[in-house]
């Protein structure tokens, strides 16, 4: 399986063998977050393309929540509270704006996470347009990811994995917007090999991207 029990057997089963051993900096803040940071200095390989999870020196608080990661134009903000494996929380970066809880401990959310951006940051298949009962069929074949829905992207954003490949699917609306059988869907296929694309081959979707 892909999706391994924790973020370091993840990293090496999706990225492959560190460069270095993970060593953690002598930095404050909760261990998830510290071990994260020690293994992207680890990987020579971007284990983030997506979004950004900040450096140490650029952590900053707000209303008592510690914010650690941003969407790649600073539309959407996530932060933990206190504690050893604090929540998270997210809100879109626009004036009066609520934080909401995820819904994840930040151990949770951060192999969550580096999943999320394995699949957007090396995406070989990718359709913004299909047909709910489309998604659902593929989301059918797939192993379930030991992870809950995120509103973000849109609604219903969910990582599974198949035979050699990630998948990410979601419903192509904005965060918070209602999900009926008209709704269009995201699916953005992240394979290992040729052979694992290929195993979409049979559902008929018009892909705006094929890396093949």
């Amino acid at each position: 399986m892909l999706i391994r029990d924790d973020v370091a057997e993840f990293l090496r089963a999706w990225h492959g063998p560190s460069a270095r051993e993970p060593v953690q900096a002598s930095t404050a803040g909760p261990l998830a977050l510290r071990e994260w940071w020690a293994y992207e200095n680890a990987w020579d390989t971007p284990l983030i393309r997506q979004n950004r999870v900040l450096p140490p020196s650029d952590i900053y608080q707000e209303a008592g929540l510690t914010v650690f990661y941003v969407e790649n134009q600073a539309v959407w903000l996530w932060a933990h509270g206190d504690g050893s494996d604090p929540p998270v929380y997210a809100r879109e970066n626009e004036s009066g704006s609520q934080w909401e809880p995820v819904g994840e401990r930040l151990s949770k959310f951060l192999h969550h996470m580096a999943v999320f951006e394995a699949v957007l940051g090396e995406f070989t298949l990718a359709a913004n347009d299909v047909g709910g009962n489309v998604a659902a069929a593929v989301r059918s074949t797939l192993v379930p990811s030991p992870f809950i829905d995120w509103c973000w992207p849109g609604p219903r954003s969910n990582v599974r994995e198949g035979e050699g490949c990630l998948v990410f699917t979601c419903v192509n609306e904005r965060p918070g917007s209602d999900v009926d059988e008209d709704s269009p869907w995201v699916l953005y296929v992240a394979g290992r090999t040729a052979h694992a694309l290929s195993l979409f081959d049979t559902f008929g979707i018009a892909w705006d991207y094929d890396s093949r």
